[in-house]
């Protein structure tokens, strides 16, 4: 899992490399945009999921639920963790739908 992902990370930096400057400060920018995004909802929504999942109606409030937690567990890092606290059979079709994804 880590040299799968860390190929990728690093293919998509070589990759960037190349492009003019012009692309890459913006690129940059859009991306240290999209990181203050996650820190801040993550931060707000972390004291305030409940209240604001609780303005919605109950369909949309439960897709919205299972989404948070698919962000949460569904990446590498919550892959690995859960891999690690849980017996290999049960973490195994996680894994290798990450490594599939990591690879195409």
């Amino acid at each position: 899992m880590p040299l799968t992902w860390g190929a990728v990370t690093g293919l998509g930096l070589r990759c960037g490399r190349n492009e003019p400057l012009l692309v890459r400060r913006i690129g940059e920018r859009l991306m240290m945009g999209v990181i203050l995004l996650y820190l801040i909802v993550g931060v707000l929504a972390g004291e305030n999921l409940k209240t604001w999942l609780d303005r919605f109606p109950d369909e949309v409030r439960v897709v919205l639920l299972r989404s948070f937690a698919a962000l949460h567990t569904h990446n590498p890092f919550g892959i690995l963790r859960f891999w690690l606290d849980n017996n290999i059979e049960i973490t195994w079709p996680s894994m290798v739908g990450a490594q599939c994804a990591g690879l195409a």
